[in-house]
């Protein structure tokens, strides 16, 4: 473990404790017992030891870069500027907890809204400690960062290359959308960090049957449902599917998945997900009703896109999705910046651009190489592309939501960076090999 990342997290800890004092010190402690659970965890996992101190150094590093800007968004109120939902997620989780100490009305959760659960989980940390919006912050900070963690463990176990699983740690952790949105009390956090996590425990249930993955699965699908219900959908179909093509045919490996589909579904089933999701789909799929969420965010918004778009006919969808599709992968462009904080975002994009072709070798590389270990996440990130590219009219919230799909996509990109290098080496090593063989004798 480096030495200067422990001392820059000991001195964060102090510089939290002193300046945001109470609370900061309940957000300390709150963060600090996820943080310390999941630097075991990695630790137990990590195969070498030389992997477990790069995990563990990467994860440090990745939470300290977060806390660091949790720290100026919070003490210097800026939570209108980068997220203003994390004003009403406090809110409404402050009135839920009082409600359950007795000091309040029902304030009646609509559990058929999307997002439904997002206002429990603050309120489960308030009724421990009090409102507290750092604690939630800092929960998010560790979850971002252990994000990184599960992203090298999928990456792993998809191409079985230190390299790539290196870079896709380094490239999630410090990305600076996957920092800026894991840094607030956004749901983004929660979503980013339990799809990974599902679709990694997917990846190994390809492969082995196991009660632990199972497991891990099912609280990934659960925590997805309140938070997004149409991410729930998108990723159990992505799942089954990916178990449908999985690598293993035999007969052992077929009946191995289809118990877990059957004790997910059953489980699912029985706490009424299905039925509170599909009716949520219901009143939202339908391109009507896209449109709709569409325009109001168009006009709402101050970053609004193209407000005379409509995509509530098949032939209006399938018009919009080519155009909607680039300014998903590719926005915020600098003809569109109207404010400083869409301004901050160009250096980032100029890097996201630059990856791009990095993304699409990596991506052909996995198409061919390892489609069908891949099929799940494929398949995620295909309809959620399309999902996005027709539901969003607002930059900002595209900007945002965005890096549910690019946690992914980094994973590709990765792999043709690690790719390009090596094939460099390769290079230098035959044209050496070459210089070698001219210097030798001839006998």
């Amino acid at each position: 473990m480096n030495k200067g990342l422990v001392f820059l997290a000991f001195m964060s800890v102090l510089l939290i404790g002193v300046l945001f004092f109470p609370i900061g010190a309940a957000a300390i402690i709150w963060g600090g017992i996820l943080a310390i659970m999941i630097v075991w965890i990695l630790r137990v996992r990590a195969r070498s030891p030389e992997a477990a101190n790069f995990l563990t150094n990467a994860f440090i590093a990745a939470l300290l870069v977060r806390v660091f800007l949790a720290i100026l968004i919070y003490g210097g109120d800026l939570q209108e500027k980068f997220g203003p939902d994390a004003l009403t997620y406090d809110a409404w989780g402050k009135v839920v907890s009082d409600y359950w100490w007795g000091m309040g009305a029902n304030p009646g959760v609509d559990l058929y809204r999307s997002g439904w659960g997002m206002p429990y989980i603050v309120a489960v940390t308030y009724f421990f400690i009090g409102q507290n919006p750092l604690a939630l912050q800092m929960i998010n900070c560790v979850l971002g960062a252990a994000t990184m963690v599960m992203a090298y463990f999928t990456s792993k176990e998809i191409f079985n290359n230190t390299r790539v699983a290196q870079y896709t740690a380094i490239s999630v952790g410090f990305f600076p959308a996957m920092v800026i949105w894991t840094s607030q009390l956004l749901k983004e956090g929660f979503i980013i960090f339990f799809l990974v996590l599902a679709l990694y425990s997917a990846i190994n249930l390809q492969k082995k049957f196991s009660y632990n993955w199972v497991i891990y699965l099912l609280i990934s699908l659960l925590f997805l449902s309140g938070l997004r219900f149409y991410v729930f959908f998108m990723v159990v179909i992505a799942i089954f599917g990916g178990f449908v093509l999985s690598v293993q045919a035999s007969v052992q490996g077929l009946a191995s998945r289809f118990i877990a589909c059957v004790l997910v579904a059953v489980v699912l089933a029985y706490l009424g997900i299905w039925r509170m999701s599909a009716d949520q789909l219901d009143k939202f799929g339908s391109l009507e009703r896209i449109q709709i969420s569409r325009d109001w965010a168009a006009r709402a918004g101050k970053s609004g896109l193209d407000k005379d778009v409509d995509v509530s006919t098949s032939d209006g969808a399938i018009s919009a999705l080519p155009i909607g599709f680039l300014t998903l992968m590719l926005a915020p462009f600098p003809w569109q910046v109207s404010s400083l904080s869409q301004g901050l975002t160009m250096p980032e994009m100029i890097i996201w651009w630059l990856s791009i072709p990095f993304m699409i070798i990596g991506l052909v590389f996995t198409i061919k190489t390892r489609f069908r270990e891949t099929i799940g996440i494929l398949f995620f990130v295909l309809i959620l592309s399309i999902t996005y590219s027709l539901y969003q009219g607002n930059l900002g919230t595209l900007y945002r939501q965005r890096a549910q799909i690019q946690v992914f996509l980094l994973l590709f990109t990765a792999a043709g960076v690690a790719l390009v290098v090596e094939k460099r080496e390769n290079t230098k090593l035959i044209l050496k090999a070459q210089r070698m063989s001219r210097r030798l004798p001839v006998r």
